[in-house]
């Protein structure tokens, strides 16, 4: 297994469900991509540390996990509110029109009507609701970064292929 491999961010551990310690997810990412997952990464302030998963299953509007190393709530206690990582490869496959948010970084920027703007320097919030563009034309003393919402309105394709984004020129926006 190697470590650097874990580098896909699906969920914090919120809770405990019952006396054997199943963890309650606040997922980041479908569960239809990681329902088939075995191994994961759980990172807490203090730690990091590797697991085996036993079972993922929905429960009502839950979903939950059971953790190999984790056989009773007492033991898992330790771990909520630890972030859990999994390898891309354990993944689903996405559909036609789905991407990876981490595959937007270094993707080209242009605007609908073909201007470039910039390059995707990195993606903020939970919900991943922001993209930074860093400006071409300037130097590291003179950069200059763009926030854009990523939300349809604003970010209309995204063409993974070509590695583009094309984002609405509403006024201010890029300024």
């Amino acid at each position: 297994m190697d470590a650097d491999d874990f580098t896909s961010k699906i969920a914090e551990l919120s809770g405990l469900k019952g006396l054997r310690g199943d963890f309650k997810l606040t997922l980041f990412t479908g569960f239809h991509l990681i329902d088939r997952i075995k191994k994961v990464k759980l990172v807490t302030d203090s730690a990091t540390t590797y697991a085996t998963v036993s079972k993922i299953y929905p429960e009502g509007r839950a979903i939950l996990l059971r953790l190999k190393e984790y056989p009773d709530r007492t033991a898992a206690e330790t771990m909520v509110g630890a972030t859990v990582f999994t390898q891309r490869c354990q993944m689903g496959g996405l559909t036609e029109d789905e991407f990876w948010i981490n595959d937007l970084i270094g993707m080209e920027a242009y605007t609908t009507g073909g201007t470039k703007i910039g390059t995707i320097s990195a993606v903020y919030g939970e919900g991943n609701q922001l993209l930074e563009v860093t400006a071409n034309d300037t130097t590291p003393e003179t950069e200059k970064t763009h926030l854009v919402p990523f939300v349809k309105a604003l970010v209309p394709k995204v063409d993974v292929r070509a590695r583009r984004v094309e984002i609405v020129d509403i006024p201010g926006l890029l300024e």
